[in-house]
């Protein structure tokens, strides 16, 4: 798992307490937190918090700061895991948020691309994120409509052009072959692209639709 942090202390500190609270028992996994320059005190906290300094946890930091798509390159690189799991720093994750996006990446196999799941505003509870389309006029949007609760049931993977990199589960593999983050894209966009360039290679984007967290939106 992969969490780029930028100040926004507070949010990362509650962000990694749902995370511990809400993993599978058993499951074997890293945490790598990569710093991108804060200045808030975040990088104290690193450098003092006891929990941080052995596994599952491994502390990057950046020089300076290199933006979203740089920092989630350099802490992939080294990641060890068969899946990447990309988290950004102001989410909430709830109870279940983690297994129906393995059961989505199972389920879709060799054609597996990037796996999404549905956000909701951590302000007001509305769907912020359920998938990202193209207007006609292609311009990328949030897709914050959802099934039916008995068609969520039945069918609990929704395929979608594209999802948010805010929380987003890939193989390393796959990663690795569209060379992860373009990083000409600055704060915004990067996510998308590689969705795009995953479907151009024959992939799969999906949104598991079982999978609900909340995303303090823009906030970090």
């Amino acid at each position: 798992m992969v969490v780029p942090l930028y100040n926004c202390l507070p949010l990362t500190q509650a962000m990694l307490a749902s995370l511990q609270a809400t993993l599978p028992a058993g499951l074997d996994h890293e945490i790598i937190l990569i710093d991108d320059g804060s200045t808030d005190g975040t990088r104290d906290w690193l450098a003092s918090s006891a929990p941080l300094r052995s596994p599952p946890y491994r502390v990057l930091l950046n020089e300076r700061n290199l933006g979203f798509a740089a920092g989630n390159n350099r802490a992939s690189a080294v990641a060890r895991g068969e899946l990447l799991i990309l988290l950004n720093n102001d989410l909430v994750l709830l109870p279940g948020w983690l297994e129906p996006m393995l059961a989505a990446h199972a389920q879709l196999g060799a054609s597996a691309g990037l796996i999404g799941n549905v956000q909701l505003d951590a302000r007001t509870g509305l769907v912020d994120h359920a998938g990202l389309d193209l207007t006609p006029n292609a311009k990328p949007v949030h897709v914050r409509a959802l099934p039916s609760r008995l068609s969520r049931c039945f069918q609990p993977v929704r395929p979608m052009p594209a999802v948010t990199g805010a929380c987003l589960l890939v193989a390393r593999n796959l990663w690795q072959s569209l060379g992860g983050f373009d990083e000409g894209y600055v704060n915004g966009g990067e996510d998308i692209d590689l969705c795009y360039r995953a479907r151009a290679a024959g992939r799969t984007n999906a949104v598991a639709l079982r999978s609900v967290i909340r995303h303090h939106v823009s906030s970090s």
